[in-house]
């Protein structure tokens, strides 16, 4: 997870469950573990789809989960990467 130093250190060890109501008071790519995310943010959600980006909610956080993060996570830098790529004639 990507968060401001004292946010994380002030959920200190408390399980991920009780965090994640606070998440969705932080940046877009913490906000969007939270369900809330994709309810009335229109903009995201549309961003999302035309980038094909899985992002979902993730009310738990399993093996299965942190495997999805990671692969959405590997999606954005293969898109960020891309757009360095010089086009070939």
């Amino acid at each position: 997870m990507l968060l401001p130093r004292g946010t994380n250190q002030s959920y200190s060890d408390a399980p991920y469950a009780k965090k994640l109501q606070h998440y969705v008071k932080e940046h877009l790519l913490v906000k969007s573990l939270h369900e809330l995310t994709y309810q009335n943010n229109p903009n995201f959600v549309k961003m999302a789809q035309e980038l094909g980006l899985p992002f979902q909610a993730h009310p738990e956080f399993k093996k299965a989960d942190i495997e999805a993060r990671q692969q959405l996570y590997q999606v954005i830098c293969e898109r960020i990467w891309a757009f360095d790529k010089p086009e070939e004639n």
